[in-house]
């Protein structure tokens, strides 16, 4: 009597439900993580901007550095690199480009990769300013009347 009692469960409940779960079009897949061939969705494989850091003398220099910037997208389109708010490249049709130029920053700034003529930001890298003099002076940790 068992074996018929599994016998019918395969046969009423197992079988069906797995059917449903393969051929339902919600049910499990196994390229669920994988992205699809024909996807429009833009993915930024590298944006990469070197030096990272510029080192000036102190607070309110100029910081002129030389750039090397590189990025790869999965999708041929308009793309543009912009400083801050200003247009450093455009490039049309293209799923890669490398740039070289010489800067001056005064603050902090940010690069970023957008599509032409559109405002949302697909990558961003950072350069920051360090100097090798503070403007402030460190506190003496001992008075300058003690002998020791």
């Amino acid at each position: 009597m068992c074996f018929s009692f599994v016998s019918d469960f395969q046969k009423h409940i197992l079988i069906p439900f797995t059917l449903l779960l393969f051929f339902s079009p919600y049910g499990f897949s196994l390229e669920q993580g994988l992205p699809k061939a024909n996807s429009t969705e833009i993915t930024i494989e590298q944006f990469e901007i070197r030096p990272l850091i510029c080192i000036t003398q102190m607070l309110g220099n100029n910081c002129e550095l030389k750039i090397k910037l590189n990025w790869r997208s999965n999708i041929d389109s308009d793309y543009c690199v912009y400083q801050e708010t200003r247009l450093i490249k455009c490039w049309k049709n293209a799923r890669q480009g490398q740039h070289k130029e010489t800067l001056t920053i005064i603050k902090n700034t940010s690069f970023s990769l957008r599509l032409e003529g559109n405002q949302v930001i697909l990558a961003q890298q950072n350069i920051k300013i360090n100097y090798t003099h503070s403007d402030t002076h460190r506190r003496r940790l001992r008075s300058q009347w003690s002998i020791f």
